[in-house]
């Protein structure tokens, strides 16, 4: 391990809390961001906004472009805990996360995919970050689809692994009521790049070379 690694999340903490600075979640005993960051063996963990009403470390609006002005030093991990369906610029966005990283860094995101209307400006489908990751060369790509009663309340959560197509009978209304979300991690490599603009896999692999 790096004997400095770091780390970016988006939800805000108060230096040396504990618990987590939402009151709901300090009354269920969650503890911080910071701390269970720092429990990981992170010896920097810095929390990032477009607002500093939340108290963030760094200022910044992933909507536009050159994250890297105002970051010291590339990180090993970028946490997207619900942020980039709040981003209107989602290339942008993803091109801030690629330059944040240091190479053999990693990106986390947990997204909304579905049951999610006017949380957000966007659901992104699992295949979106599979077919922008696979196109742009990163390493170690895991995705799952996440399924819960809702996000905000204490049932449990069920993760299935997601390949290209295991969704296609159910794309189209015949999913049930439960809340679904992406879960992806993948790995900045030397090869890595930001740019690339993916074609969808479906098409691609299966009509077009048909």
């Amino acid at each position: 391990l790096d004997p400095k690694r770091s780390v970016i999340v988006r939800e805000m903490d108060f230096a040396g809390t504990l618990l987590s600075h939402n009151p709901y979640y300090r009354r269920m005993g969650c503890i911080s961001d910071v701390c269970l960051f720092r429990l990981f063996g992170f010896d920097e963990v810095l929390s990032l906004d477009a607002s500093d009403y939340e108290g963030a470390d760094i200022i910044f609006d992933l909507n536009g472009a050159g994250i890297g002005q105002v970051l010291d030093e590339p990180v090993d991990l970028v946490v997207d805990g619900g942020t980039i369906e709040h981003v209107f610029h989602v290339p942008n966005c993803l091109g801030n996360i690629f330059e944040a990283l240091k190479e053999g860094g990693q990106v986390m995101h947990m997204s909304p995919a579905n049951n999610h209307l006017d949380h957000g400006f966007y659901q992104f489908s699992p295949t979106f970050f599979h077919d922008y990751y696979r196109a742009n060369r990163f390493a170690d790509l895991s995705i799952q689809l996440v399924r819960t009663e809702q996000v905000e309340n204490a049932a449990p959560w069920t993760f299935t692994d997601y390949r290209p197509g295991d969704l296609r009978e159910v794309s189209k209304g015949t999913l049930d009521d439960k809340v679904y979300l992406s879960f992806v991690i993948a790995r900045k490599s030397a090869d890595s790049t930001a740019n690339a603009v993916p074609q969808q896999g479906y098409y691609e692999q299966t009509m077009w070379n048909a």
